[in-house]
């Protein structure tokens, strides 16, 4: 079993690297689901926890293929609106892909 923490977007990116930081050594996946916040921002947060030594491989980005392959993060998750794994994987086969579902229907 793996515990996952997951953002709820209601910090600033100094209040939220402070949090992923306190909880990096307890959990065994982040993701980052900051729906509001800009590129420049998640960026900046990514950079904030890679100098605070927080592992990358812990991390999974939310909704931004983009933002995940500029920062070398290796694992993102789709939301059931978005991209489909299938083509994700067809042009970045490097990538653990998850996908967000929420009925039997949509899983099959």
């Amino acid at each position: 079993m793996h515990l996952h923490a997951i953002t709820d977007d209601k910090h600033s990116v100094e209040e939220l690297a402070a949090k992923i930081i306190s909880i990096q050594d307890a959990v065994d996946f982040i993701h980052i689901r900051e729906r509001s916040k800009k590129v420049s921002e998640i960026s900046s947060l990514i950079e904030r926890l890679a100098e605070e030594g927080v592992d990358k491989r812990k991390l999974i980005i939310n909704d931004r293929v983009d933002i995940a392959l500029f920062h070398h993060i290796h694992r993102v998750q789709l939301p059931s609106h978005g991209f489909s794994v299938k083509s994700v994987r067809s042009r970045f086969p490097h990538l653990k892909i998850g996908k967000s579902v929420h009925s039997p229907e949509e899983a099959v």
